[in-house]
């Protein structure tokens, strides 16, 4: 499958530079790969270069694209803590239901999404059980993900909820 893409007009309309490939958010004052400082953007301009030495869309292997397009990178994969949850407890899962990591994106009634680590689905593919898992150390970001996990299983009760904690030594869930 190709890899998604996005002209670099549609770039510059939502506020991003494009340098080595990779579409920058104007809060950037230069790239993160070679160092080229970005001018202000003009105003009504498209997104560009801006000097680049290279210059131009790039493929996630190296290879140049045609000017008219920019690689969206694909998402990374789960943490080591969220591989550990994995292979620990959604291993114990019925056979024909399947764990996908953050398969599935919900729209809040507060405008903000939410994102489940885990998305499960039952044999009949229909969404079963979603999990959130997090490490014993607790980054600035934990209690936003609280409440965004809190107010998503307000909004889908069908669903069942867990948050999964790793306390150093073992798992902690609330389900």
């Amino acid at each position: 499958m190709p890899a998604p893409t996005i002209t670099p007009d549609r770039l510059a309309s939502l506020g991003y530079r494009v340098c080595c490939g990779v579409a920058w958010h104007v809060s950037h004052r230069r790239c993160g790969y070679c160092g080229t400082p970005f001018a202000a953007p003009p105003i009504g301009r498209a997104a560009t270069t801006d000097g680049c030495p290279a210059a131009g869309p790039v493929n996630m292997d190296g290879t140049r694209r045609n000017s008219g397009t920019v690689a969206i990178r694909p998402r990374k994969g789960p943490t080591k803590t969220e591989a550990r949850y994995l292979a620990e407890c959604l291993s114990s899962l019925p056979p024909d239901w399947t764990a996908i990591y953050e398969g599935v994106s919900f729209l809040l009634s507060n405008g903000h999404r939410y994102t489940p680590d885990y998305a499960v689905r039952d044999s009949a593919g229909a969404l079963a059980e979603c999990h959130e898992v997090k490490g014993a150390y607790r980054l600035h970001s934990h209690s936003r993900a609280r409440l965004a996990y809190d107010c998503a299983r307000q909004e889908w009760p069908g669903i069942k909820w867990v948050w999964a904690e790793w306390d150093g030594g073992a798992w902690r869930a609330d389900a």
